[in-house]
């Protein structure tokens, strides 16, 4: 996660869903750096009373936190609500080593949910926790639709495009979730939203209106989306989404880099399925249901 302000509620959701049990929690630089990344986890899970251990991830090379970033999340990532630095650690040392540990010591097969750039992800697929990992649900890419940082590419998928192809071609079972459909009007955070939020009497629930509001205010739509929300909730309730199996590249450099590069199959095979739609009632009362 580059736990930014939607990343924050997907945390939130997933501990909240009973049907999950997050084992660990892997930073990433994106929407901040790994570290910030890593605090703001730490600080989102103190405000709500759990606790995962955080491993601090890795940063693309040359990582510089870009204007789009800063005017999405504010500085501190979390909508500059200024938390306090929390008081729990995350774990820096070796980041994929500690990581493909907390696989190794879950005793099962584990699902890997990213919500930003796939650095982390790409790395341990080449590693000796890939046998253990059974599915990746991911929030990343376009697959019709515009990109938000060019026009055809999608932010995390544009931060490390080459780790967003190595991942998307690695063989493994893959559902990804793109801008076509966390930019889908019925499920963004709206005021009507934001009240049905704030009427849920919960620290979670005030503590998410607390994040959402600055940002649906800022907002010349006056909405916010929740794209990462998505990569939790089709982990969580498949059954929601409408889903296609289609082939996907993604352009690793150069002046179409992160876009994404969809092939249709004629015997209806692929290495990647994408949600291409949501029952937005549903998703919206799964979402307030885990804000208790």
């Amino acid at each position: 996660m580059d736990v930014g302000v939607d990343d924050a509620v997907a945390l939130i959701v997933a501990l909240n869903s009973k049907e999950l049990d997050v084992i660990a929690l892997s930073s990433v630089g994106g929407n901040v750096s790994a570290r910030i990344a890593a605090i703001n986890a730490l600080r989102v899970m103190e405000v709500i009373g759990k606790s995962v251990p955080v491993i601090k991830g890795l940063s693309v090379k040359h990582y510089r936190r870009d204007k789009h970033s800063i005017d999405i999340h504010g500085r501190d990532g979390l909508g500059d609500i200024n938390l306090p630095m929390p008081e729990g650690r995350y774990i820096s040392r070796e980041p994929i080593r500690s990581i493909v540990d907390a696989i190794m010591k879950s005793g099962d097969k584990v699902t890997l949910i990213c919500t930003g750039p796939l650095t982390n992800a790409a790395r341990l697929l080449q590693s000796d926790a890939r046998d253990r990992i059974e599915r990746i649900f991911l929030m990343g890419g376009v697959y019709y639709g515009s990109g938000n940082v060019t026009r055809e590419a999608e932010f995390n998928f544009y931060m490390d495009a080459a780790a967003a192809d190595d991942v998307m071609n690695s063989n493994m079972s893959i559902v990804a979730c793109g801008l076509d459909i966390t930019t889908k009007q019925e499920c963004s955070i709206d005021a009507d939203m934001l009240k049905r939020i704030r009427a849920i009497d919960s620290v979670t629930a005030r503590f998410t209106a607390r994040l959402l509001e600055g940002r649906i205010s800022r907002s010349r739509m006056g909405t916010f989306h929740l794209h990462d929300v998505f990569a939790v909730l089709a982990a969580v309730r498949d059954d929601i989404f409408v889903k296609e199996r289609v082939s996907v590249r993604v352009v690793r450099s150069g002046r179409g880099k992160g876009k994404c590069i969809v092939k249709h199959n004629k015997d209806g095979g692929g290495n990647v399925l994408i949600c291409r739609d949501v029952k937005s009632n549903e998703f919206k009362d799964i979402l307030l249901d885990r804000l208790h």
